[in-house]
């Protein structure tokens, strides 16, 4: 039997996904929708220890503000540490929407 490298848990989400080879010929919006219906045809689970907040931050002179989102358990305290995890998705395809189910 050959080795499959993803986690077993994984695999079904996997397979639920439309296969991506690569950029086309399509469209960056396009793209990007087509990316975005993929991801958010896998269900993913709600975590009711986990608030999920949701804000903007500033882009750079000229560009268009930055989506943010934060994941906290609620029993947290307002001093908590943080990690800030950061992912451009090659500046093609990046979303918070993309990893939302992972931080979860």
């Amino acid at each position: 039997m050959p080795h499959n490298p993803v986690a077993p848990e994984f695999r079904a989400a996997l397979k639920a996904l439309p296969s991506f080879d690569g950029l086309s010929d399509a469209t960056l919006e396009e793209t990007r929708k087509a990316f975005i219906s993929a991801i958010r045809s896998v269900r993913v689970a709600r975590h009711p220890d986990v608030l999920v907040g949701e804000c903007h931050v500033p882009g750079p002179a000229g560009a268009p503000d930055v989506p943010v989102v934060t994941y906290r358990p609620v029993a947290s305290s307002p001093n908590a540490p943080a990690l800030v995890y950061i992912h451009s998705g090659g500046i093609v395809s990046g979303t918070p929407e993309v990893d939302d189910a992972r931080c979860r």
